[in-house]
């Protein structure tokens, strides 16, 4: 995605149109340390968070004990993978470590070769799956991964049969708030009966 939708400027405003286009691949480092990050999907920001680097995230985790999540592109390589796995073998927080990424048909094999990559030296695997969530859960349950697994739906897509099926099978149930979908408290209260665990924030 483009910058624009995660970035603003230092002072809260907009990046300016041209800019806003531009993909990650497509500026410095040093222009990248220059932005401070927006507050979720409504486009708030919240200064003074300036985009960390990978160290500087790890040490504000180990510091307020946050336990660290990265969020993995599919089209991540696995020398990527192994590099971020030194990189947090170093600062010792792999063990404290959340890896969450899309999961689907198209992107199962990614998955494995991160699980390959990765094993149970992280703390958890949080997995957000929109669609074909009994196909999903089968694969992944196959995989007889050792540490906890999120299997993480759509607010817009969340019912008790899919709720109950998530955690009989021995993952964590999650929920993330679909664009344009009201999440009320009725929904909250009849969610944590079925079993979610987990809800995510983004505002």
């Amino acid at each position: 995605s483009n910058i624009g939708s995660t970035l603003s400027n230092e002072d809260g405003s907009n990046l300016d149109s041209e800019t806003a286009t531009k993909a990650i691949s497509d500026i410095t480092l040093a222009e990248l340390m220059t932005y401070i990050i927006k507050r979720g999907n409504s486009g708030k920001y919240a200064p003074p968070y300036k985009v960390p680097t990978v160290e500087e995230f790890f040490n504000i985790c180990k510091k307020t004990g946050v336990m660290p999540m990265f969020s993995i592109h599919p089209l991540w390589s696995t020398s990527e993978c192994e590099m971020m796995k030194t990189f947090a073998e170093k600062h010792n927080v792999l063990n404290k470590l959340t890896l969450k990424m899309p999961i689907a048909e198209s992107y199962f094999d990614y998955f494995q070769a991160l699980h390959g990559v990765f094993g149970e030296s992280v703390k958890a695997y949080a997995l957000n799956c929109s669609d074909n969530i009994d196909a999903m859960m089968s694969r992944v349950k196959n995989m007889e991964i050792k540490v906890p697994v999120t299997i993480e739906m759509m607010s817009d897509k969340v019912s008790e049969d899919i709720v109950k099926s998530i955690v009989s099978n021995g993952f964590r149930a999650s929920v993330a708030p679909a664009a344009n979908h009201t999440i009320t408290g009725e929904m909250l209260k009849n969610w944590l009966e079925w079993g979610v665990t987990e809800l995510t924030e983004d505002n």
